[in-house]
């Protein structure tokens, strides 16, 4: 679901949501610049003719930002997730026993 369609009391799940920035960031690092070439069966549907113009309507790259930051964001948010998940790991680890009596 693009952000532009999240309805307001939601978006708070878009944001914290670690699949949303990893998607992005794979995406922008696929397609940033690229150009479409719209075919005879495409017709009036064929109004995003650059990867960049279609990212930023699907809601990628908010506000006045470019590309490569948000790019770059997410590379550190994904990363962040990564160090809190491992650091959670760890202390469920040292804190629970199983199987000892």
């Amino acid at each position: 679901l693009a952000r532009p369609h999240i309805p307001g009391a939601y978006i708070w799940l878009y944001w914290l949501n670690p699949f949303r920035y990893t998607y992005e960031s794979l995406a922008i690092a696929m397609m940033q610049d690229e150009t479409f070439v719209c075919g005879p069966l495409a017709g009036a549907n064929c109004t995003n003719q650059t990867a960049n113009s279609l990212m930023i309507s699907f809601g990628f790259a908010p506000g006045n930002n470019s590309l490569d930051w948000w790019y770059w964001f997410d590379q550190i948010v994904v990363a962040l997730y990564t160090m809190a998940w491992i650091i959670a790991t760890f202390i469920a680890l040292k804190l629970f026993t199983f199987g000892s009596r």
